[in-house]
């Protein structure tokens, strides 16, 4: 039934060949084969162009249809277990044999709908940009850190008197890129593993004092990336929140012109536990296979406690070098 202007107009099935829905959802009504006869299905058309791509799902199996110009309708299956775990991508490496631009990214295709539409769409064109997918893997760098007082009115033995000088990070970490549905964006999400160790000396009233911070650091960025996708270089941009643990966190004052060597510093952390803040990074990324890429990125961060008695931030600006698998 379709509503137009208060009117209602019913169609039956033997007279409707195609329909559609405000969002863009387009159905058209094919013959397929289903055991051993002929049925008529409306298929949700994905894209069109040299191949028309759609897709069935009629609660017991999940198909795309690939049809040429001819009208010949090829349907890819995806056969789970055994010797056929990748068939569809075989089927698919075979439909769109044209263009070899696209073929090779049959490798990495996934059996969903925004994946599939993608790869069509790109042969339709024969596309030389990269064909997106999830990547995962790890990455290595170092950075430079500084500690900056929260306040000027801090009062706690004479800390504010500490001025800590930038030192040198090590870190590693593993990552996710999933592609969002915007072109060239993808949601990008951290792990890393840090070591911070500084120390500094003061005198204050003639009185002579050490400090020494000792932490391992736990960070979760979450940002968003934009690349600029490229054949075999793609730019890309990130930014985005950040929140960071400390799961080994060592804070001690001392007095060094006094026999009393013992730690002053009480329950304060001047290095806080937990931390939330903002990243950013620009980097770019080498292709070196359909699955693989190198990355090379600069990064910076700035991290706040947030409780009231942690009395340091920090910043870091670093490099670091990283690979998908």
């Amino acid at each position: 039934m379709v509503a137009n202007d208060r009117q209602i107009t019913t169609y039956y099935p033997g007279e409707v060949v195609e329909f559609g829905f405000r969002n863009g959802n387009v159905y058209k009504l094919k013959t397929i084969i289903r055991g051993d006869s002929f049925q008529k299905y409306f298929l949700e058309r994905l894209c069109t162009g040299k191949l028309n791509l759609y897709y069935l799902n009629d609660g017991a199996t999940k198909s795309y249809f690939a049809e040429d110009h001819s009208g010949k309708l090829t349907e890819i299956t995806n056969v789970k277990g055994g010797s056929n775990v990748n068939s569809f991508r075989t089927q698919v490496a075979d439909i769109t044999d044209g263009c070899d631009n696209i073929k090779p990214y049959s490798q990495v295709l996934l059996f969903n709908k925004k994946s599939m539409k993608e790869y069509f769409s790109k042969y339709n064109n024969c596309s030389e940009e990269p064909f997106r997918f999830l990547r995962y893997g790890i990455f290595a760098g170092a950075e430079i850190v500084d500690y900056k007082h929260t306040s000027d009115q801090l009062s706690y033995l004479h800390f504010r008197h500490f001025n800590f000088k930038p030192f040198t990070s090590p870190f590693i970490g593993v990552f996710v890129d999933q592609p969002l549905y915007a072109n060239n964006f993808s949601l990008h999400f951290e792990t890393i593993l840090s070591s911070l160790e500084t120390d500094d000396e003061e005198t204050v009233n003639g009185t002579r004092y050490s400090i020494s911070l000792r932490s391992t650091e736990l960070t979760f960025p979450l940002t968003v990336r934009y690349s600029f996708l490229g054949k075999n270089f793609s730019p890309f941009l990130n930014a985005g929140l950040l929140y960071a643990i400390n799961i080994d966190n060592s804070n001690t004052l001392k007095e060094v012109s006094s026999s009393d060597t013992s730690d002053l510093s009480n329950s304060y952390r001047f290095v806080p536990d937990n931390l939330i803040g903002i990243t950013s990074s620009a980097g770019f990324r080498l292709k070196t296979s359909v699955r693989n890429s190198l990355f090379f990125e600069l990064r910076y961060s700035m991290k706040y406690g947030v409780l009231l008695n942690e009395y340091l931030r920090s910043s870091g600006s670093g490099l670091s070098i990283g690979y998908n698998f």
